[in-house]
């Protein structure tokens, strides 16, 4: 429920209305990731190392945004847990793989939740998943611009 007294007199521009849109997804990963017995930032790790197969943690903040301090700390309690294995250093590199621990939790629990998401195109012609796509590449470039420039 918005709070009418924050949000008088303000328009609902193309911003705010992103905005609010983004914030609810953002506060849905949280939830799952608490339910699927994640931190958010554990989660995050696990759905890079999905995509990628294995990164770096410098790799991981620079995508994710995330402190190195957030970052080293979910990866040193995912590497206690047994998930992950920091590999040995490369020059400033240090590459991070899941062990056969690590694959069966994703296999078990965050695949799951992940072929969900996927369901959620399913209904989408080709055509919209590809503005959809289109749409949020051409805004992150755009908003890549404008932080470069300030």
């Amino acid at each position: 429920m918005e709070n009418n007294t924050v949000n008088a007199g303000r328009s609902e521009t193309m911003i705010r209305r992103f905005n609010v849109i983004n914030d609810e997804i953002t506060s849905l990963y949280h939830q799952a990731s608490l339910k699927l017995g994640f931190a958010d930032s554990e989660m995050v790790i696990l759905y890079l190392l999905c995509d990628y197969g294995m990164i770096s943690q410098r790799r991981i903040i620079e995508i994710t945004g995330m402190s190195k301090q957030t970052v080293s700390s979910s990866i040193s309690r995912m590497e206690n847990a047994g998930w992950l294995l920091r590999g040995t250093k490369n020059g400033h590199r240090r590459e991070i793989t899941l062990t056969e621990s690590g694959e069966n939790l994703i296999r078990n629990v965050l695949r799951p939740f992940i072929e969900q998401e996927e369901s959620i195109f399913s209904d989408w012609t080709e055509d919209e998943k590809e503005i959809f796509l289109k749409l949020n590449r051409r805004y992150r470039d755009k908003l890549r611009d404008i932080v470069a420039s300030i």
